[in-house]
């Protein structure tokens, strides 16, 4: 038994267990992008006047007053706007269960979700054993093994070692 093939077992598992955290961390991404953009779709379109705008790092945090069916509310926008809003401007809003949506915010959610199946992907290729890779590699199209082989980036002669 060659000395390094308990660590190639780590690297499979390691690869494994990133795979369903990564699988389970973007479904949950995709998931509140979802809903953010079934509320707005399924919400009641109204105006609201901006209380306050804060900057956050992707765009700017909005308290917002409206009137649903008689009564009035202030609360937190639910997204972010694209650009900073002058206290007494009014804003298009989409109200779902006395919450204020707007339409850019599921893009958010969308996007950390398609960034961490990207690093999923490159994270299962980078650590996946070579007993499992090659026979895996060798049924995909020839333009997809050398896009693996590139983004894996390992010489690795025993398919033991981490890089």
């Amino acid at each position: 038994m060659h000395p390094r093939v308990p660590f190639a077992r780590l690297r499979s598992f390691v690869a494994r267990m990133f795979a369903a955290g990564g699988v389970a961390v973007t479904l949950g991404f995709f998931g509140v992008a979802g809903y953010d953009y079934y509320a707005y779709l399924v919400g009641t379109p109204t105006q609201a006047e901006v209380v306050s705008c804060a900057g956050e790092r992707v765009g700017f945090a909005c308290t917002v007053a409206w009137d649903a069916a008689g009564q009035s509310h202030v609360e937190k926008l639910q997204g972010t706007a694209t650009h900073r809003r002058d206290h007494g401007s009014h804003i298009d809003i989409r109200v779902h269960h006395d919450k204020a949506f707007v339409a850019f915010y599921g893009v958010i959610w969308a996007a950390f979700g398609l960034l961490f199946a990207v690093t999923t992907a490159v994270g299962v290729a980078k650590f996946a054993s070579e007993e499992w890779w090659d026979p895996w590699l060798a049924r995909r199209p020839k333009w997809f093994q050398r896009v693996a082989r590139f983004a894996r980036g390992i010489e690795d002669d025993d398919g033991a070692g981490w890089f």
